[in-house]
């Protein structure tokens, strides 16, 4: 099972001699099917694309066949081609090259043991960055996963509805939030140098010579959590760190939803 993060645009500047923006229509999508050719290879058709909405948050609806995805053009494009695969989870929605029958309208567990993330570690599957930068929303999950969550989110319900076609159906879900008006930064350059030095994420290439970057979900679970064991700040940048660690913010040893909203 490959779940794959991507970028179009670095892909296309990747095989072509002219600039993205001058491309033809026609060009442009003979790359998408390029692209798709490559990755259907890479992950042998076991292939999830993330196809994140993320305006449930203000409209308190999420159309599972209507809403587009918002993280790039080719998950639009995959989204368009295999959208009967869509799962029915508000923000963090997939489309895979298989059907998957335990997704349905009931589910609506962002990070639980129906999602995308917790197959990946229970499968051993791997996450792959195909031409896009380091900045896994795989770490979302992991802090889901802490005990009661990371001391900097605190847990906010969602109320809404899912469209799917005719039907529509009401729901209610915790997920773990960042503070309001609080910049929480991560250091990536720090967490993807201690993956590289335990030989967690590998670069590898395509036949056709372009690079990506490959982590084990389980691994990378594992990995993080004895990290956050020792430190349960490790994913935070210095400067957020010594934000977190002032006694007004985490009062009770946490924040707490009633501080900021």
């Amino acid at each position: 099972m490959i779940y794959a993060h991507t970028d179009f645009f670095n892909y296309v500047n990747f095989f072509s001699n002219k600039k993205f923006l001058t491309l033809k229509k026609e060009n442009i999508s003979l790359f998408f099917n390029q692209m798709l050719r490559d990755l259907r290879n890479i992950s042998k058709d076991n292939l999830i694309i993330p196809t994140y909405n993320y305006d449930f948050g203000k409209n308190k609806t999420f159309d599972v066949f209507k809403d587009k995805s918002q993280v790039g053009s080719f998950s639009e494009f995959f989204r368009k081609k295999y959208i009967k695969t869509r799962t029915r989870v508000p923000f963090f929605s997939s489309c895979s090259l298989k059907n998957r029958k335990s997704f349905n309208i009931n589910n609506s567990d962002v990070f639980g043991i129906n999602s995308d993330f917790y197959s990946l570690v229970k499968e051993r599957g791997n996450i792959i960055n195909f031409g896009s930068r380091f900045a896994p929303t795989f770490i979302i999950f992991i802090e889901s996963n802490i005990p009661d969550g990371a001391i900097y989110r605190y847990k906010k319900r969602f109320i809404g509805v899912i469209k799917d076609k005719g039907l529509k159906k009401n729901i209610s879900f915790d997920y773990h939030v960042r503070p309001l008006n609080v910049d929480i930064k991560y250091d990536l350059k720090k967490i993807q140098s201690d993956l590289i030095k335990d030989d967690i994420l590998i670069k590898k290439k395509t036949a056709s010579g372009f690079t990506y970057q490959q982590y084990n979900a389980n691994s990378f679970f594992e990995h993080s959590s004895e990290k956050l064991k020792k430190d349960p700040l490790y994913f935070l940048d210095d400067s957020t760190k010594k934000l977190i660690k002032k006694k007004e913010f985490l009062k009770k040893g946490r924040v707490k939803l009633e501080d900021f909203e």
